[in-house]
């Protein structure tokens, strides 16, 4: 029986083989051995992605740019149904890294985000202004 688990979160499970540990898998035991008990921390989206993650700079530089994009554009404010819809379409993206039910990271280098299903301001998510860089979501009037 294949091993299956969540695109992210934590599970328990028991290693039966290599073999069927998923690739991208974080885990407490490294490397684990057939028979060791594990906990997944977290499923990354794939080697490639994780590859060109964004770091702390360039998640800086890509934020400085959407906050003065949208201070210009007087700083429109979606609805928490287009926040709530937005998140639902990056919780669904191959990029997205889940915290917890509410909340994830972009992984993608032209973004690097951190997004929230509940943030009505620090989220570019609830700026009506903004679009997703890799065309998921666009800007709405706000």
């Amino acid at each position: 029986m294949p091993l299956i688990i969540p695109k992210s979160g934590i599970l328990q499970t028991r290693v039966v083989s290599k073999e069927m540990m998923p690739e991208g898998v974080e885990t407490t035991s490294v490397p684990p051995k057939q028979g060791d008990t594990i906990k997944v921390l977290n499923i990354l989206p794939s080697s490639d992605n994780v590859q060109k993650r964004p770091n702390i700079v360039r998640k800086a530089v890509n934020f400085v740019k959407a906050s003065a994009q949208h201070v210009v554009k007087g700083r429109p404010r979606a609805s928490l149904k287009v926040i709530q819809e937005r998140f639902a379409i990056c919780t669904k993206c191959e990029y997205f890294l889940s915290r917890n039910k509410q909340a994830g990271e972009c992984l993608h280098p032209r973004c690097g985000c951190e997004l929230s299903s509940r943030d009505v301001k620090r989220n570019k998510l609830a700026w009506a202004d903004q679009k997703c860089p890799i065309g998921k979501w666009t800007a709405v009037d706000g």
